[in-house]
């Protein structure tokens, strides 16, 4: 029985459509050029094609986004580092084996992204966008078997603070941990203001 094997060593890059991440300039403007998308670009590996019903990447190279990118209209500022690509049928990256998937996972893996708030998303009155406030994802696993890591608010300055009603609630950070789309566990730090308490 005839049989191909082919080895290739290649980069490859996902590009996304500008209604689904819009890609920024080094100031985070919009880039006005239409012809400019962000590209998800993976570096060099080889790419293993065998009789018709194998394909994976023979080692793992590490992927980027082009530019950072804001997803959609919605002001939401995306960006990621680290990201690993797996098809294999018969293996796993070492990050995947860890989150408890087996060797038929196929899907990607990004060590860290985050998303950056747009602007006037605290009702502080005092500090209506406090700077440094960002969703941030560590250490993602999405694919098949589901979605696996942590996900949460990051601080790096004032709180996240909103009004509901007459009481105010604030975030210096809080996070959830994911295992196969399951919740393992959460942290919060935060506080709560009630009309006629004294905070001292």
């Amino acid at each position: 029985v005839p049989k191909v094997k082919v080895l290739i060593n290649l980069g490859i890059g996902l590009e996304f459509p500008r209604n689904v991440l819009v890609p920024l300039n080094s100031s985070g403007e919009v880039i006005a050029d239409t012809n400019v998308r962000s590209t998800l670009v993976f570096g060099k590996g080889t790419l293993l094609f065998e009789n018709f019903d194998t394909f994976k990447y023979l080692d793992t190279p590490s992927a980027s986004l082009s530019h950072t990118s804001q997803i959609g209209n919605t002001g939401l500022i995306l960006s990621l580092t680290g990201a690993k690509l797996d098809l294999s049928d018969t293996s796993s990256i070492p990050e995947i084996t860890a989150a408890g998937y087996g060797p038929e996972f196929k899907g990607v893996f990004i060590e860290q992204a985050s998303i950056a708030l747009p602007k006037l998303f605290s009702d502080d009155p005092s500090n209506p966008n406090p700077a440094g406030i960002k969703i941030e994802g560590t250490n993602i696993l999405i694919g098949t078997g589901g979605f696996s890591g942590t996900v949460g608010l990051v601080t790096t300055g004032a709180p996240l603070y909103k009004k509901i009603g007459d009481f105010g609630i604030g975030f210096n950070s809080f996070d959830v941990s994911f295992l196969q789309n399951s919740i393992t566990g959460s942290t919060i730090d935060g506080f709560l203001t009630i009309p006629g308490f004294n905070k001292n």
